[in-house]
């Protein structure tokens, strides 16, 4: 036995007797007891209010004696192995209760009844499967927590618990919520996180007292049209659902601190969220938001704002707006101040004024904030011949402000005035636009890059031969840098094997480049290896190239025409146009062993194709973009995860060659007799054969010409 007092932290006893050596019994207020059997010396404790026993085998019936008992636990515990026989709860003052599920099960059909004060009940992790009818007798039950239950659907009655002013279901199967939900009217905290709900009830909208919605991780795609009805809500956290828009009635929710939406699939946000004034927290990462209200500047003193992992068009926000430009420059500048990644950095260029409208200039005065590479004995004197002074302390003056990695200003310095951002990149490109390239030692005979310069320094690059990789970055330090080659320079970065060759190229490369691609750069991983296959290489790629200005694309169609590699990664991510011109111009198309599971769109634009070859490469579906292809002659999907053919194959009526062999075909499809032109069937499998008798004699009669292998 182990008893537990809390006026004692820490010290538990091994006897009751070892408790009265050190309190009067009556005294003692709150206890926890871990037996098997309810100890009779705990009925010397007349006074007690709260209670935790553990482990006990059966319910006491002696428990009735603690006449000012207000709060029970009684649970199974770690060693718990069985509850007998059934019983009731005789407790009038009872206002607390926890149950776990082995008692719970053990409980008579109104074992509740003897609880008319119950106001909180705890029952998790009862797992039954349905909802425990027994707690609709608690009429005056006001907190009531039934998570991980395992029911999927709550009683139409559950308003007869009227009084409630918590109800927690998280961690259950809910697909749906009754109407009747919409009669609690006292209700302030609704938990129904971890389930599988797609809508919330429309009746929610007559809980004027809700205070508190919590909904993660459900299958939400909408809210409730009226839910701005809901004026008392502070918190309202929908993070990992589906939802796409919101209601413009959610900006009347006047007294919300908390809005947590990340995780969804949210493309606009309610021109009137800026109503939300008492917002404390606002959370929209990882969405898909392109724009951003201009009402947001209302609230650009938001303690916790976060909006990234959206694809924002950062160019096109409205930074004329004060209030506006702040918000988003105290988001941008709070995560590039302390975390040395500044991927977010890059988008301070498009903070109003822009260079566009406020370039680089003689009179300019330029300074620099964070970590970077630019060298300040050549940057002074390169701007002074441009009339431009380079000053080191950041002050009113300062007209231009590179922002490197970890900036140590402080933000409220920065919004003093209007400065003028830009990248290390972009200021490196200003410099060389001022630099005319010495002939002698380039390409050109004339103060530009012709598309036959272009032309040539692109084939030094992706020769992977080191020695001409070498000449290309001489070419490129005395003659300027195309930007047009940034993709063809990291290729050669990552692809070339002499490290001396490597290490010449890597401060150019970053010279260049944008924080977000100076991510990439440092990134140790391999790009390219001989064995690599289509999954992997397109994870490579994508790794390397999401979010910054290196063309993902080029870098698949390289190694598709060098080596048949990185065809996946352009049927992912590229665009129609260059799916187009990676796709066989003749007539046949072999993408066996590929592993690439998927077929574009545009492949039905090849109208030529007569003969495509798919063995091996894991498709668990037909690829219906085939049928658009009249003209086939030839399939072949050998050694697939194919069990099914669709209906719409007859279509092809010109096919004469159709290999299977190999597949997970469990019985022979019929859709095979509808090819009238059929000449060869192949459609052997791994074990049991689909091409029984009986099938063999309906392709005798419906193919007479057709010869079959299976």
């Amino acid at each position: 036995m182990g008893i537990y007092y809390p006026n004692r932290k820490g010290t538990y006893y091994k006897e009751v007797k070892n408790l009265l050596d050190e309190v009067k019994a009556t005294e003692v207020e709150e206890l926890e007891v871990n037996n098997s059997h309810f100890p009779q010396e705990l009925l010397q404790f007349t006074q007690l209010r709260r209670l935790r026993l553990l482990n006990l085998h059966k319910f006491p019936s002696e428990i009735t004696a603690f006449e000012h008992l207000e709060e029970l636990h009684i649970l199974g515990g770690y060693y718990f192995k069985s509850v007998t026989p059934p019983f009731s709860i005789e407790l009038p003052q009872l206002k607390h209760l926890c149950l776990s599920s082995e008692y719970y099960q053990s409980l008579k059909s109104d074992g509740f009844a003897g609880l008319p004060n119950l106001e909180y009940l705890c029952m998790n992790e009862l797992y039954l499967g349905f909802f425990p009818e027994k707690v609709l007798l608690l009429k005056q039950l006001k907190h009531l927590h039934l998570n991980a239950c395992s029911f999927d659907k709550l009683p139409d009655d559950i308003d007869r618990l009227s009084q409630l002013v918590t109800l927690s279901l998280e961690h259950n199967g809910l697909k749906k919520m009754p109407e009747t939900l919409g009669n609690l009217t006292h209700l302030k905290t609704l938990l129904v996180n971890d389930n599988k709900l797609k809508e919330l009830p429309a009746s929610i909208t007559q809980l004027l007292q809700l205070t508190h919605i919590e909904a993660e991780r459900n299958r939400l795609s909408k809210l409730p049209s009226e839910i701005g009805e809901l004026q008392k809500l502070e918190t309202l956290a929908l993070p990992k659902n589906k939802l796409t828009t919101l209601p413009s009635s959610l900006s009347n929710c006047k007294k919300l601190t908390l809005l947590n939406l990340e995780n969804n699939q949210l493309t606009a946000l309610p021109n009137e969220i800026g109503n939300l004034t008492q917002l404390q927290n606002l959370q929209l990462s990882n969405n898909q938001l392109q724009t951003l209200p201009q009402s947001l500047g209302k609230l650009c003193l938001l303690p916790t704002f976060d909006i990234s992992d959206n694809p924002l068009l950062w160019q096109e926000f409205p930074y004329e707006a004060k209030g506006f430009r702040e918000l988003m420059l105290r988001f941008v500048y709070e995560r590039i101040s302390l975390k040395a990644t500044a991927a977010l950095s890059d988008q301070l260029q498009y903070f109003a004024p822009d260079l566009t409208s406020h370039p680089l200039q003689p009179g300019a005065v330029l300074s620099i904030t964070g970590r970077n590479s630019l060298k300040i004995k050549i940057l002074k004197p390169a701007l002074e011949k441009q009339g431009i002074r380079y000053q080191k302390k950041i002050d009113q003056h300062v007209t231009h402000l590179v922002v490197g990695r970890l900036p140590k200003l402080k933000l409220d310095e920065l919004l003093k005035h209007q400065v003028t951002f830009l990248s290390e990149a972009q200021l490196n490109q200003f410099l060389q636009e001022q630099t005319p390239p010495d002939p002698s030692k380039y390409l050109l005979t004339q103060n530009e890059h012709t598309p036959e310069v272009v032309k040539n320094l692109k084939g030094l690059l992706l020769s992977e031969d080191s020695s001409n990789v070498a000449l290309a970055l001489e070419l490129i330090n005395s003659g300027g840098f195309p930007m047009a080659l940034h993709t063809e320079l990291f290729m050669a970065y990552k692809m070339v094997s002499d490290t001396k060759v490597r290490k010449q190229i890597k401060p150019v490369l970053e010279k260049y480049s944008s924080e977000k691609a100076k991510e990439a750069i440092r990134q140790r991983m391999s790009l390219y290896s001989e064995h690599i296959g289509e999954m992997r290489l397109r994870r490579n790629i994508n790794k390397y190239t999401k979010d910054n200005e290196f063309d993902g694309a080029k870098i698949a169609r390289y190694f598709w025409e060098r080596y048949r590699k990185g065809i996946l990664y352009l049927f992912s991510y590229g665009s129609s146009e260059q799916i187009q011109e990676a796709l066989p111009k003749g007539d046949t198309l072999d993408l066996s062993e590929l592993k690439i599971n998927a077929l574009p769109q545009e492949l039905a634009k090849c109208t030529q194709l007569k003969h495509v070859m798919l063995n091996d490469c894991e498709f668990a579906n037909f690829p219906k973009v085939l049928v658009q292809l009249s003209g086939l002659e030839t399939l072949a999907l050998q050694k697939n995860y194919l069990w099914k053919l669709p209906n719409e194959l007859g279509q092809l009526t010109q096919l004469k060659k159709l290999d299977l062999n190999y597949n997970f075909f469990d019985k022979f499809p019929e859709v095979i007799l509808q090819l009238p032109a059929l000449k060869s069937l192949s459609l052997k499998t791994w074990h049991t054969p689909v091409i029984t008798a009986e099938a063999r004699q309906m392709i005798k009669e419906k193919l007479p010409n057709c010869a079959v292998e299976g």
